[in-house]
């Protein structure tokens, strides 16, 4: 080989190289992790009206739930998170039940983020 062939099969690798350093990087994988709440089953649901057995028989087991030991009402929380290679999306769903197990609150929270 000689010197120029040489020359110039170094300098085809190290483009090579370069541009290997300039390809995409892999896809981000799409995740969704929790469980995504219909609102139109949330819409469905009266302060005062609907029981915690039948926000859960709707909505499925949620993703935390805790008993207030001062007046006994149960918090109970649906988590949802989503992420792609353009945005990340978590939602939070709480519903707050009496001690006679009716529903007094419902909150739902959403944030994003663009990538």
């Amino acid at each position: 080989m000689t010197a120029g062939n040489l020359m110039n099969t170094c300098a085809a690798l190290g483009l090579t190289a370069v541009l290997a350093g300039c390809a995409a990087p892999a896809p981000m994988p799409v995740v969704d992790r929790g469980r995504k709440i219909d609102h139109a089953v949330l819409d469905g649901f009266q302060r005062g009206v609907t029981t915690r057995a039948e926000a859960l028989a709707a909505l499925g087991e949620p993703s935390s739930s805790s008993t207030s030991p001062e007046d006994g009402s149960t918090t109970c929380s649906w988590d949802y998170l989503h992420q792609d290679a353009r945005v990340s999306i978590a939602i939070m769903t709480i519903l707050k039940f009496g001690p006679d197990d009716k529903l007094q609150i419902k909150m739902v929270s959403q944030s994003s983020q663009s990538h």
